[in-house]
């Protein structure tokens, strides 16, 4: 008797929660893709790797300013006129100042030296020094080692959470 009284109740919980978990689902909202899967669809760039050089070249921040107000946001994009104009007519227009759109930027400019020097190693050099220096006379080592540090540190943070939330 007394499961038939409550049936109703655990029938309504349950449709409840079932509910709430697909309108999760239909929003995407389990599974909000960041800003740097968002930048490097479309790519070959893993979003950590353009993660890494945001917090190295900004600390993620995407007031900052640096080369005599020539470099601009969160990826420190070169903004003087020839290189803006080359990157808008190869990739499209762009705002260095918006997040979105100078990660899409950032992540096929990173993309196009990669694949142009045949090295990752080489293609986050010409990231920060340009093709030709990175030719000439090789990355700053110093940079993509800090660059590679973040990114190993990002992937070692992303375990350690996935791990402490399965209660380990």
């Amino acid at each position: 008797m007394k499961i038939k009284k409550a049936l109703p109740y655990i029938l309504y919980a349950i449709a409840h929660v079932a509910f709430i978990a697909w309108v999760f689902c239909a929003t995407g909202a389990l599974h909000a893709e960041s800003l740097y899967e968002r930048a490097v669809k479309g790519t070959s760039i893993q979003p950590g790797l353009l993660r890494s050089i945001a917090i190295v070249e900004s600390s993620e921040r995407d007031d900052v300013i640096g080369d005599d107000g020539l470099s601009v946001g969160r990826f420190q994009l070169y903004e003087k006129t020839t290189y803006h104009e080359w990157r808008a007519k190869q990739w499209g227009e762009y705002n260095a100042r918006n997040p979105e759109q100078a990660g899409r930027i950032a992540a096929r400019i990173l993309e196009f030296y990669c694949q142009r020097l045949r090295s990752v190693y080489l293609g986050i050099g010409a990231y920060q020094k340009g093709e030709d220096k990175v030719i000439e006379s090789g990355p700053n080592a110093w940079y993509v080692k800090r660059v590679l540090k973040a990114w190993a540190w990002l992937i070692v943070e992303e375990k350690i959470k996935r791990n402490t939330w399965r209660g380990r």
